[in-house]
C-alpha cells in the first residue's frame, strides 16, 4: 500500500515479512485493529493521547500567565485535586447498579472507577507533599495576604515621595541617604 509519508503507519511488525505494517493506526493509537488496536487498553491510551493534544491545542491557543506565587498555585491545585476527586466520587455514587449487561455501560462504570482511583491517587500525592513541605494552614493563609506587586509599586513610590522631602528622617539618617541605600533592593 502507498500512503502519503505525512499520515502514519501501524508501528507492528508483520512476522511473515518483517516489514512494518503498512495500515493506518487507529485514531490516536500507533497500531491498526489487526494488530492490537481493538484492546480496550489500547483504545484507553489511544483516547487519552487524543485529549492530550485537544487540550495541548488549546492550551496553546490560550497561553498561559507565569507563576509569581507557587504556594498559592500548590494550594489551589490541592483544591482542584480533591475538588475533581469528590466530583468523580459523586457521578460514581450516581451509578444505580453495579453489574450491567450492557458492554457500553461496563466499560463506561470501569473508566469511572478509574478516573476516581487515580485522583484519589493525585490527592494522596499533592497533601503529602504539602505535609512534607510543611506548608500548613497558616502558611497558606499568610501566603494569600501578601501584597500584590501593584500595592508594592505604590507603597514605593510613596516612598520615594517621601524621601525627596529632606526633612524626613528615619532614626536620625537623612531621606537620600536612605532613598540611595533603597535603589539596590529589588521591588
Amino acid at each position: 500500500m502507498n500512503f502519503p509519508s505525512d499520515k502514519p503507519k501501524c508501528t507492528a511488525i508483520v512476522k511473515a515479512t518483517g516489514e512494518q505494517c503498512g495500515n493506518y493506526p487507529i485514531k490516536g493509537g500507533t497500531v491498526c485493529e489487526k494488530h492490537g488496536g481493538g484492546a480496550l487498553q489500547v483504545r484507553d491510551k489511544a483516547n487519552r493521547r487524543l485529549l492530550e493534544a485537544r487540550v495541548k491545542g488549546e492550551l496553546e491557543r490560550r497561553g498561559w500567565d507565569k507563576i509569581t506565587d507557587p504556594i498559592l498555585e500548590y494550594a489551589d491545585l490541592a483544591g482542584e485535586a480533591v475538588a475533581f476527586k469528590d466530583l468523580a466520587r459523586d457521578k460514581m455514587n450516581d451509578l444505580t447498579e453495579w453489574s450491567y449487561v450492557d458492554a457500553k455501560a461496563m466499560e463506561d462504570a470501569r473508566a469511572l472507577v478509574q478516573v476516581y482511583e487515580r485522583a484519589m491517587d493525585r490527592c494522596d500525592k499533592i497533601l503529602a507533599s504539602t505535609i512534607r513541605l510543611g506548608l500548613d494552614h497558616e502558611a497558606l493563609r499568610q501566603g494569600r495576604e501578601r501584597p500584590s506587586r501593584e500595592q508594592r509599586e505604590t507603597l514605593a513610590l510613596i516612598l520615594d515621595r517621601a524621601f525627596k522631602d529632606p526633612r524626613v528622617t528615619v532614626d536620625g539618617l537623612p531621606a537620600d541617604v536612605i532613598r540611595d541605600a533603597m535603589k539596590g533592593i529589588d521591588r
